[in-house]
């Protein structure tokens, strides 16, 4: 069946952390790095998606975030960036990744129906408006149907029931629903569970897994042999 709509995470596909922000925070705790701040955050995420079991996900994340950086003394960088990433995410995660958006209003274009479901703190509807990514209805942003953000919902990824408001606001079938998010763990985990159409966000080909659908860009949904 053909995929008529797209449901996006916003971590790790629209937004990522901003490198400024980290590099202010590891340059005042006295270490040096290389400002590979947008290939650190996708190294974070596989280094959780690796480590399979419960567990201090946040401490495994910055743990491959900051050895992506450059730098060899991980346990005290990771302290040193822990009350950084215990302030709200629209505090942090506010580098636009380049392409997301044109990549979703192109996603727009081709009459798809679109939504956003995120494992957040309750700021992603206001994240996505103040960098004008999106928005429910019009506005400066790519018009969407649905925004799901887990601290409003009580539901989080993995769990397979984040998604039932979006599946109704979409009004499609499971499997003609592409769900497009940066983890295995999480992302791909959940679609799979709630039957949609599991698409992995790997922009550096870091994910060694041939069992889901990978891209680059947003806009590369649209070349999915699906």
């Amino acid at each position: 069946m053909p995929i008529r709509g797209v449901l996006l995470d916003v971590g790790g596909v629209l937004l990522i952390p901003d490198g400024a922000v980290v590099g202010s925070w590891l340059a005042a705790a006295g270490f040096e790095f290389e400002p590979a701040f947008d290939e650190a955050h996708f190294a974070g995420v596989t280094r959780v998606d690796e480590i399979r079991g419960d567990g201090d996900d946040t401490g495994r994340y910055l743990r491959g975030y900051v050895r992506r950086l450059g730098i060899r003394d991980d346990d005290r960088a990771v302290e040193a960036l822990l009350p950084l990433w215990e302030r709200r995410s629209i505090e942090l995660w506010r580098t636009v990744l380049p392409g997301s958006v044109g990549g979703l209003r192109l996603l727009a274009d081709h009459g798809l129906r679109l939504g956003i479901v995120s494992n957040s703190d309750g700021t992603v509807e206001e994240q996505l408006l103040a960098h004008g990514i999106c928005q429910l209805g019009d506005g400066a942003g790519v018009n969407v149907l649905v925004i799901v953000d887990s601290a409003i919902t009580g539901v989080a990824k993995p769990n397979p029931l984040i998604f039932a408001s979006a599946l109704e606001a979409l009004a499609l079938e499971p499997d003609e629903i592409a769900y497009v998010g940066d983890s295995v763990r999480y992302d791909v985990v959940a679609a799979v569970q709630a039957g949609f159409v599991a698409v992995h966000f790997d922009p550096h080909g870091l994910c060694s897994t041939h069992d889901h659908h990978h891209v680059s860009r947003v806009a590369d949904v649209l070349e999915l042999p699906l």
